[in-house]
């Protein structure tokens, strides 16, 4: 990633996971343009002030509207019928630019871009059918005939925000999820030992935690073997 060199100190800033155990942010004391990055191999913060881009369009003309934009580093120009895994494989990119007359081209891949990165996409269908859709397979902004370069730089913006948000989102609903899984399963774990050994609630739970902590697992892993070794009787 191009960068303009590092802090002495770190500036306020608003953190959100990225890929590549990489943490990027928006600095409050700077233009919108330059985030921070925060490389796991190094202590320092370094500014870059440009995203790395691809686009994703039937139109071959589409990379010349970027040419000479500063905060746009150009990663390369993609067909709709192209694999799109091999397109969000490019563990560089920032964002995708999708310029389509309409999504029928792009509807199966859109899921799983949008879970990769944040995809602005540039329409002519306004549709609200087309609009409800994209929205709801993870499309970061949906602009209806508004392919400006000049309008690119805060549009990126947004999308990238939103797109931290709704990672932020599902990251905190897997966890609660995964958490309600595991109390269920030490739940169940405890009947079933507390009906074989006729034991108390919490001498079977006790039972569990000293496993636990003599093999250095979770809780909720010896109850998942507690259930799985009920299954086999």
């Amino acid at each position: 990633m191009l960068s303009t060199g590092c802090h002495g100190s770190a500036p306020a800033v608003a953190l959100f996971p990225y890929r590549n155990g990489i943490l990027r942010s928006f600095e409050y004391d700077v233009p919108w343009h330059a985030y921070c990055i925060i490389d796991t191999k190094c202590s320092e913060w370094s500014v870059a002030n440009v995203w790395r881009l691809a686009i994703i369009s039937e139109d071959k003309n589409a990379p010349a509207a970027l040419s000479g934009l500063d905060f746009v580093n150009f990663a390369g120009h993609f067909s709709p019928d192209d694999d799109p895994e091999s397109i969000i494989a490019d563990e560089t990119l920032d964002a995708l630019l999708l310029i389509t007359q309409g999504l029928e081209k792009v509807q199966d891949s859109l899921p799983r871009m949008a879970e990769k990165l944040p995809v602005l996409l540039f329409t002519d269908d306004d549709r609200v059918e087309q609009i409800n859709l994209a929205l709801k397979n993870g499309i970061s902004s949906y602009v209806v005939r508004g392919f400006d370069p000049e309008r690119l730089e805060p549009l990126l913006k947004v999308a990238i925000t939103r797109y931290r948000q709704r990672m932020e989102q599902h990251e905190r609903l897997r966890r609660i999820e995964s958490a309600l899984a595991e109390r269920k399963a030490i739940e169940r774990a405890k009947g079933l030992i507390m009906q074989r050994k006729q034991c108390s609630e919490d001498v079977a739970y006790q039972a569990m935690r000293r496993l636990a902590m003599s093999t250095n697992r979770k809780i909720a892993d010896i109850a998942n073997d507690v259930i799985s070794a009920s299954g086999r009787l």
